[in-house]
């Protein structure tokens, strides 16, 4: 039988608590959470058009969850899957689809390329995360033909009073494979609150897991180290600057003869992996009925691969693989707040946005070569009819 022994200790200096209260008797009554997810701006979550799911830090932490894939675990209506059991990739179904139609957002704007998102899930890692808000169903008219199934928002760590956290956490499978991670995170906010900063760092050492003792890995070896910064100047008492970075290395490898190079293996997959990643994004409101919003994000991947196999009769393999992607995506948004808009109440979204994704892929042969290059222009237009009772939403992509 198989048997997983989970651990977790963590250190928070100092403990600070925000968005809760206390009435007379003590108890603690949690105020409205807001969202984000479902009309891509700040809403009640009791008002919002679409049901949407939030694993909280806190959850998070409970459940020892060292990253996205183990954090999103919990969602329901949500399933992570392990779809290769030597390079330990990792796929998100929503709604019976698999990953490829469903949007991954950090902060609502989109980052990772499509490199990045084959290992996306374990990449990023929980002390990152204030929140994960997940949105089941189609949502393109907000956020494009890749969110047929659903979006992932993660929502990062945002300073809300100085302080630092440190976690120690991993769990022991089948009392051989051990999987540990260390962790922290420190916040710095200025006296008159206008700006601050938070900083997060993880290590994980995963060992390889082989189940049925017959020499190939379930589970691959996994080293990896993150670390990230999230910052925010308030440039008037209506605007708002964020700054963000995530810096990741990550070495993963399966199959067989782990203690060997992968050339020597009889089956080997895996990489190096370096992420760096980065958004700028501005926000004001004009007023009390409009607002808009810019962004911009850029991710740049460097891998170094092996996905081959080898039989005795070969001295050694040759898969080698040397991959480099760069991803940019730039837009604005402007939304607008009627009193009434021939019926009812209604606010309207539109933006436009452009994202160029750049692929450069090459084996240790020189006719095994790719270049890909892609420019998507999109604009939306959304408009959202709502009472106390009733909503109505009409969008166009």
């Amino acid at each position: 039988m198989k048997k997983t022994i989970a651990y977790i200790f963590t250190l928070l200096l100092p403990l600070c608590v925000a968005g809760q209260q206390h009435n007379h008797n003590g108890d603690t009554v949690r105020l409205h959470q807001v969202v984000v997810t479902a009309n891509r701006h700040a809403v009640d979550r009791q008002n919002a058009t679409a049901v949407v799911g939030i694993t909280t830090q806190e959850q998070l932490a409970a459940t020892a969850a060292q990253n996205l894939s183990q954090g999103l675990s919990f969602q329901t209506g949500v399933r992570v899957e392990n779809t290769c059991q030597n390079c330990g990739a990792n796929d998100l179904r929503m709604n019976g689809l698999s990953g490829a139609y469903s949007q991954i957002l950090v902060d609502g704007i989109r980052v990772n390329s499509a490199l990045a998102n084959v290992y996306l899930l374990e990449l990023l890692p929980s002390a990152m995360i204030d929140r994960i808000e997940v949105l089941r169903g189609a949502s393109s008219a907000l956020y494009g033909s890749g969110a047929i199934a659903g979006v992932v928002n993660i929502i990062t760590r945002e300073p809300v009073c100085s302080g630092a956290s440190v976690q120690l956490g991993g769990s022991l499978l089948d009392g051989s494979a051990a999987d540990r991670g260390t962790q922290f995170a420190a916040s710095l906010l200025s006296r008159d609150h206008r700006s601050g900063l938070t900083v997060y760092g993880q290590n994980r050492q995963r060992q390889p897991y082989d189940r049925n003792g017959d020499g190939y890995s379930e589970l691959g070896l996994l080293k990896s180290n993150a670390l990230g910064l999230r910052g925010y100047i308030r440039t008037s008492d209506y605007s708002k600057l964020n700054i963000e970075y995530h810096g990741m290395h990550e070495f993963r490898r399966g199959g067989d003869l782990l203690d060997m190079p992968s050339p020597m293996a009889h089956i080997s997959e895996g990489g190096e992996h370096d992420v760096h990643s980065g958004s700028l994004s501005w926000k004001s409101f004009l007023g009390d009925k409009h607002w808009v919003d810019l962004f911009a994000s850029a991710q740049h991947v460097d891998r170094q691969s092996y996905y081959g196999e080898r039989d005795d009769s070969e001295p050694w393999g040759t898969a080698y693989g040397f991959t480099s992607g760069l991803t940019t995506t730039e837009g604005g948004r402007y939304g607008y707040t009627f009193d009434t808009l021939w019926f009812m109440p209604a606010e309207v979204q539109l933006g436009i946005e452009h994202c160029h994704d750049r692929l450069d892929d090459r084996t240790v042969l020189p006719a095994d070569t790719t270049r890909q290059r892609i420019n998507t222009l999109s604009a939306y237009l959304q408009n959202e009819w709502h009472t106390h009772r009733l909503s109505i939403q009409l969008g166009l992509r």
